[in-house]
């Protein structure tokens, strides 16, 4: 599979058409789904109100029950495309609208690990997240958006969910400074190939294809280089990000845990498995 670097957007006539074209393909891919999701829940609500009308029966209760639980199904994945949109027009401004700290990210994917594994377990989820490290124990610093990174790894995390509800996740951090993610399946060709920089068929845009695009945007705004190898023979998909370079001053040698609340991260992992566990 080809490898795709991500450029921070430089104003070129080539850049500005690609932004344009993956913008597009954002606008399909949302208008599709926020159509799907106002639809089934329309007639939800219409369905609910024949039933009220139907009378006290336990069979007229029942059924508003459920009835309701898909609209609070449907609510949680609107609530999901909301904050997907709202990081599409975040992207590609994130440095200049947030300036980025330095962050150390042993401490951080092992916190991001557990808050997942936390809210899978909350749901009887069998699908657990496992952080990888070398075993001399490194830090690794890098000039970053932790929030970012929480969507970013949030999408990834959802997008194997929809595939394999047990599925067993792996981050790894490299020797070579590189975050490897892994759900030990093997990807199409189709979303590797969209991640590496390619457009999605408009009938997959139609549908969705949202998150692997907003991967793709994440990776631009924190300039990270995304990469996804060819697997070899009877391999698994990794996707490879490559941090860039960082320099640290003293301040920043001392790990301060709890200078970032978990509550946020879970909040938009909580967001991102309602609306894919749903």
């Amino acid at each position: 599979m080809a490898v795709q670097q991500h450029e921070q957007p430089g104003g070129t006539d080539g850049q500005d058409q690609e932004t344009a074209a993956v913008q597009m393909l954002f606008r399909g891919g949302l208008k599709g789904r926020f159509s799907t999701e106002f639809c089934t829940l329309q007639s939800a609500v219409d369905a609910l109100e024949c039933c009220l009308q139907a009378g006290d029966s336990d069979s007229a209760r029942e059924q508003a029950g459920l009835l309701l639980a898909e609209m609070n199904r449907s609510i949680g994945r609107l609530e999901r495309l909301a904050e997907n949109t709202a990081d599409l027009a975040m992207a590609g401004r994130v440095a200049a609208l947030e300036p980025f700290a330095t962050e150390e990210m042993r401490h951080y994917l092992a916190d991001f690990c557990a808050c997942a594994n936390e809210e899978l377990a909350l749901r009887g989820a069998s699908a657990r997240v496992v952080l990888l490290q070398q075993p001399d124990g490194e830090l690794v610093w890098v000039k970053t958006s932790l929030s970012t990174v929480d969507s970013l790894l949030a999408n990834l995390l959802s997008n194997s969910l929809r595939t394999d509800l047990a599925a067993q996740i792996t981050l790894t951090l490299t020797p070579d400074r590189c975050l490897e993610y892994s759900d030990g399946a093997l990807w199409p060709a189709a979303a590797c190939g969209v991640l590496c920089g390619g457009a999605p068929a408009p009938e997959l845009a139609a549908n969705g294809s949202t998150g692997l695009l907003l991967i793709r945007q994440y990776a631009n705004s924190l300039g990270w280089t995304l990469e996804v190898p060819e697997p070899q023979a009877g391999g698994k998909t990794v996707v490879r990000f490559r941090l860039p370079p960082c320099q640290v001053c003293e301040n920043d040698l001392v790990f301060r845990s709890g200078r970032h609340t978990r509550t946020p991260r879970a909040a938009r992992l909580r967001m991102e498995l309602d609306g894919t566990l749903a």
